[in-house]
């Protein structure tokens, strides 16, 4: 399955490119790869993004594990869905999401931070990994495949149409408990007037 390979392949990228970055600028200064625009350096990060939940390794662990188990069951439910399966495109936006999530649980459960190493030049900016690259990329196709893509704009509406049919049917049963109630109502009317014209008679 790709979605599988490609979850993989980005766990796998983050990881090396982490170690990669830990070994090599422990004797080196930061580098430079694009001149003003992007750099690569090494910063242990303790927090979430942008340094809130600073030294909240517990908490960000639990956060993480639970987003990756629930979205993780959302793609495997709604791969196959009927009528309408999760399109292609949302499916491995949700992967890259879960990859970037395990890439930084791994390095919070292991080393207690965060290994970052992509720097931008042109702006201040919070260092970042691989791993945070495939969540923003993946939140970026999550968003554009719902509403901006023909199979993602009917997959999103379907779950209204799945609303509306469950009030329908809910409407359904409603009514149709009522009227056996109403039928029910009536025998004993009927019941209790034959009774009543028997007694009469005797």
């Amino acid at each position: 399955m790709i979605e599988i390979l490609l979850l993989l392949l980005f766990v796998a990228l983050d990881q090396f490119t982490k170690a990669a970055s830990e070994i090599y600028f422990a004797a080196h200064e930061p580098l430079v790869l694009i001149e003003g625009m992007l750099g690569l350096t090494y910063v242990k990060n303790d927090g979430a993004a942008f340094g809130i939940f600073s030294g909240q390794q517990i908490i960000l662990c639990i956060i993480t594990g639970i987003s990756i188990v629930l979205l993780s069951v959302l793609f495997i439910t709604q791969r196959k869905r009927k009528p309408i399966p999760m399109p292609r495109l949302l499916g491995i936006a949700l992967v890259l999401i879960i990859a970037g999530a395990i890439g930084n649980l791994i390095d919070r459960l292991c080393f207690g931070y965060v290994r970052d190493m992509i720097q931008t030049l042109f702006i201040t900016f919070p260092v970042f990994n691989i791993a945070d690259c495939a969540v923003t990329i993946g939140a970026a196709l999550a968003l554009t495949s719902l509403f901006l893509t023909k199979s993602g704009k009917a997959y999103f509406s379907s779950f209204d149409d799945n609303k509306k049919k469950d009030k329908s049917d809910k409407k359904s049963i409603i009514e149709r408990v009522k009227s056996i109630l109403s039928k029910k109502t009536d025998d004993d009317i009927r019941e209790s007037i034959d009774t009543d014209t028997d007694n009469s008679s005797l």
